[in-house]
């Protein structure tokens, strides 16, 4: 039987292929079987989808057919009707930032949409407060200056704290360094946590506020982000 595949534009690259591959693949179609056909067709591929030993996937690497996402499916489950009969393509694809891309150049996400929309607006409330939050402190706004000096910091400081927030937020809300950003996040987040509590604050509304502003950071980036989800799966 002819399966049709689409590689990622890199991998069509590395096979020096330009658009589908179509493979002859005998027995039942499987991922395994047609993996294997790929591979005995283009040795440059071997260990770029999946490991040399374990012949596990790769944990960048996605397999789909017909709106599904086929990655953790039994290498050995039959694959669908149409793509066995050539109707639908097997897409492989390539884990980047904020979703999946598929040869083509398209978004492709690895998890719904109302989970998408979900991590853009934890994401966006997030930027929105440490935006306003970092701004106050660049323009050095009366409220900003008197709650800072009443953590015992001074006045001086004021400034130089608002822009390394500013700074932070910004890398947070550019895709490619997304993660820095939220990493930048999570120290001055934990920084304003040991300040509430060396004076005293109350817990709940003092104390762990960074804390819930810090599980918005990550909270949105995870859903947004194919690679921290890539990382934190049981199944890679």
């Amino acid at each position: 039987m002819s399966i049709r595949v689409v590689l990622p534009a890199h991998l069509r690259s590395l096979a020096r292929v330009n658009g589908e591959v179509e493979l002859d693949v005998q027995g039942p179609a499987t991922q395994r079987s047609v993996l294997d056909a790929l591979e005995a067709l283009y040795p440059a591929l071997c260990g770029t989808l999946r490991d040399h030993v374990t012949q596990q996937r790769r944990p960048f690497v996605r397999f789909f057919a017909c709106q599904q996402d086929l990655s953790h499916e039994s290498p050995d489950a039959p694959l669908p009707q149409e793509v066995a009969s050539g109707a639908e393509p097997f897409l492989v694809v390539g884990a980047i930032a904020g979703g999946s891309i598929d040869s083509n150049g398209g978004n492709m996400q690895s998890i719904s949409k109302t989970g998408l929309w979900a991590g853009r607006i934890l994401s966006t409330l997030a930027i929105l407060f440490l935006t306003v939050d970092g701004a106050m402190k660049v323009a050095k706004a009366r409220v900003s200056v008197e709650g800072t000096v009443e953590l015992g910091y001074p006045e001086s400081v004021v400034f130089g704290i608002g822009v390394v927030l500013l700074a932070s937020t910004l890398l947070y809300l550019i895709p490619r360094t997304s993660v820095l950003g939220a990493i930048l996040l999570t120290g001055y987040l934990g920084g304003a946590v040991a300040t509430h509590v060396r004076v005293g604050a109350p817990l709940f509304s003092h104390v762990l506020f960074p804390v819930y502003v810090g599980l918005m950071v990550w909270a949105g980036l995870v859903l947004r982000d194919s690679r921290l989800r890539a990382l934190i799966s049981p199944n890679n």
